[in-house]
């Protein structure tokens, strides 16, 4: 019995995380693009968090909320959730563990394992950015171009199309290529942020008032 009300109080934090997330997800997206107007998708960052703190498995749960929510929103499927399932699966495979990754500040040889943390972060960000520019730009090219689906919503990587639309290079590496200024851009933001989010929540988390959440959401 303790070992089944165990997995349905985990079951219960890691559902109310991923609804947390996808909701912050989508209203960071509104602060940031819809009001600030600062040219940038930023509706990823809590998903990261996610995969940093408790897995795959529940970020990709936060992806398929959020698809979900677009979905009843706009009445409309976007195939861009390939590119968040894409990005929850590069950094899980890659990520340092969130609760040891932040080394004691009394050691010798902090300073070097910073840097070393802060290199792999850094690797993320590149992998996740070019996995993102390449897969969007080909739904982009396959979605919009292909099919004939019309754009309701215009990007920063829109207008790099229709500079590079000038060039005579094939639609397709347009597509791809007006994608990596507002993906690397947006990347630095999500990953980063992702990143540093969770390791402020696994500090907290160790804390002896919220010890036993953190114990039920990283496992």
């Amino acid at each position: 019995m303790p070992i089944k009300n165990n997995r349905a109080m985990r079951f219960a934090a890691l559902s109310l995380l991923c609804v947390a997330a996808a909701s912050l997800n989508f209203l960071s997206h509104l602060l940031v693009f819809n009001v600030l107007g600062f040219p940038v998708f930023f509706d990823t960052a809590f998903t990261v968090a996610v995969v940093f703190l408790a897995g795959p498995v529940p970020a990709l749960a936060v992806v398929l909320i959020n698809w979900i929510h677009l979905f009843v929103i706009y009445g409309e499927i976007f195939p861009f959730a390939i590119v968040s399932v894409a990005e929850v699966i590069v950094i899980w495979r890659l990520k340092p563990d969130i609760r040891t990754a932040w080394p004691k500040p009394n050691r010798r040889t902090a300073s070097a394992e910073i840097a070393s943390l802060l290199a792999t972060i850094t690797l993320l960000y590149t992998l996740v950015g070019v996995a993102a520019s390449v897969l969007g730009g080909l739904v982009d090219h396959f979605y919009f171009t292909r099919m004939g689906n019309y754009r309701e919503v215009f990007f920063l990587s829109d207008m790099g199309r229709f500079v590079l639309s000038e060039s005579g290079i094939h639609p397709l590496a347009i597509d791809i290529l007006s994608r990596f200024p507002v993906n690397m851009l947006d990347r630095a933001f999500v990953v980063f942020g992702g990143f540093f989010l969770a390791l402020g929540i696994n500090k907290l988390a160790k804390r002896p008032r919220f010890r036993k959440i953190g114990r039920l959401v990283m496992g």
